[in-house]
């Protein structure tokens, strides 16, 4: 309870921050064109019927038609009402799965605040850049909270290394995977991942999951760069 609370605090203050930061950057763009609505008098949200969506809205998005088709596609994706049941029976099975989603939240936070630094890396914008840079600095929290849970589960039991080896070494796969369309996690890697800065920073990750322990020499970022910039474009 203590260790969910914690996250929801860290959460709550990243949303705040990142909000502060657009508005910080939305005051230094050029002022807007008539009719534009300046970010901090922006109305309020309002949920939108995507039965209702005109013809611009449908447009395809990512190679798939927009609106209510492409959420229902996602959400088929994620699993549904029925996506806990895998971690249901995997809790069943070890008392090890707290730590195995510890670790892998790591894995992820870390490739995650790579992926940022890549994009304001390529992106070589002003505002876009600086921006970018900003929102991966908070990640590095979430990485402290990942990090620091699952080393200290992993370093007092040998049971819950062999598991969580395991589990990463079969069933990792990067962020997004199973949810978007393989060629779009592949294009992603591509784009991020390519070329010697792209390889560098996939070794960089690599020796951060070998210090957590029992995991080292997994190469699972190396690993999953691999195949995509191998693969015919």
């Amino acid at each position: 309870m203590v260790q969910a609370q914690n996250m929801a605090e860290l959460v709550r203050r990243d949303l705040g921050e990142i909000r502060e930061i657009l508005v910080e950057e939305a005051a230094a763009l050029p002022p807007a064109v008539e009719n534009e609505v300046p970010f901090e008098d922006a109305p309020e949200e309002r949920a939108v019927d995507p039965a209702n969506l005109g013809p611009v809205e449908e447009e395809a998005a990512h190679g798939e038609r927009a609106g209510r088709e492409r959420v229902l596609k996602v959400r088929s994706r994620v699993g549904g009402r029925f996506g806990g049941i895998g971690t249901m029976i995997a809790s069943a099975a070890t008392k090890h799965v707290v730590t195995v989603s510890l670790a892998w939240g790591a894995v992820n936070e870390w490739t995650t605040q790579a992926g940022y630094m890549r994009v304001a890396a390529r992106a070589d914008h002003p505002t876009l850049t600086a921006l970018v840079r900003r929102i991966a600095k908070q990640e590095g929290r979430h990485i402290d909270f990942y990090v620091t849970e699952a080393t200290a589960r992993l370093q007092h039991s040998t049971a819950a290394q062999k598991v969580t080896r395991f589990a990463l070494a079969h069933r990792w796969s990067p962020v997004g995977s199973g949810i978007m369309p393989k060629a779009e996690t592949d294009h992603l890697i591509r784009h991020l991942f390519a070329g010697e800065e792209g390889l560098s920073m996939a070794r960089r990750i690599d020796r951060r999951i070998d210090r957590l322990p029992g995991l080292c020499g997994l190469g699972l970022i190396e690993t999953a760069r691999r195949a995509p910039l191998m693969a015919p474009v």
